[in-house]
C-alpha cells in the first residue's frame, strides 16, 4: 500500500494510491475526494483495477455479487474517471475481461433498482461463446458465427431498459434500431 496526497478542510487530493495484490487484485486511484462526515463526493477520481480472480475480490471484498455466473469471468480489469457521490455518479469506464471489452459512459443512479443512462459497447470475439459466458444456451448450426459488437444509448435498470441507436453486428451481418 502507497499514498501520497494531502486533507484540507475536509477535501482528500489523492496524488496517488495504489494498493497491490490484495486478493490479486491491484488498485490505483487519483483524484479528489471531499464531503468527509457528509455525503463523500468525488471529483475527477481516476482509477485502474487489475483483478486476477474475480471471484476471490467479491468474496475478500464483500462485494454485492452480480445477478449472473461471474464466475466465468476470472479475470478483470477498468480504467475510468468518476464525478458525484455514492448515491448518483457519472463514470466514463472502460474495461476488459478475459475477450470481452467494453465501454460505459453515462450516469448511474445507484436507487433500488440501478439506473443507467449513458452509452454502452460491448465487444466478443465470437457471439456464441458470449451468450455461453453469461449463463445462455444457445444453440446454432454454425459453431462460429464471429465477431459479436453491441452499441447503444441506454436509459434504464438491469430489467427495464431502453435502448436508442443501437448498433449490432454478428459476424458480418449489421442491425440497428431502437
Amino acid at each position: 500500500l502507497s499514498f501520497k496526497g494531502s486533507l484540507l478542510q475536509s477535501n482528500l487530493e489523492i496524488e496517488e494510491l495504489n494498493v497491490e495484490e490484495v486478493a490479486n487484485t491491484s488498485l490505483n486511484i487519483k483524484g479528489n475526494v471531499s464531503g468527509f462526515g457528509e455525503k463523500a463526493k468525488f471529483e475527477n477520481l481516476q482509477y485502474i483495477i487489475d483483478a486476477k480472480d474475480v471471484v476471490n475480490m467479491i468474496e475478500k471484498f464483500e462485494l454485492s455479487k452480480p445477478e449472473f455466473d461471474y464466475n466465468r469471468f476470472y479475470n478483470f480489469s477498468a480504467t475510468g474517471t468518476l464525478n458525484g457521490d455514492l448515491d448518483n455518479f457519472n463514470i466514463d469506464t472502460e474495461f476488459n475481461s478475459g475477450v470481452l471489452t467494453g465501454r460505459y459512459e453515462g450516469s448511474v443512479n445507484m436507487a433500488d433498482n440501478i439506473l443507467f443512462n449513458g452509452s454502452i459497447e460491448l465487444k466478443h470475439p465470437e457471439l456464441i461463446t458470449f451468450i455461453e459466458s453469461v449463463g445462455g444456451n444457445y444453440k446454432v448450426q454454425s459453431p462460429n458465427l464471429g465477431l459479436f459488437r453491441f452499441k447503444s444509448k441506454i436509459n434504464g435498470t438491469m430489467h427495464d431498459m431502453d435502448l436508442q441507436d443501437m448498433e449490432l453486428n454478428i459476424g458480418y451481418s449489421q442491425f440497428g434500431g431502437n
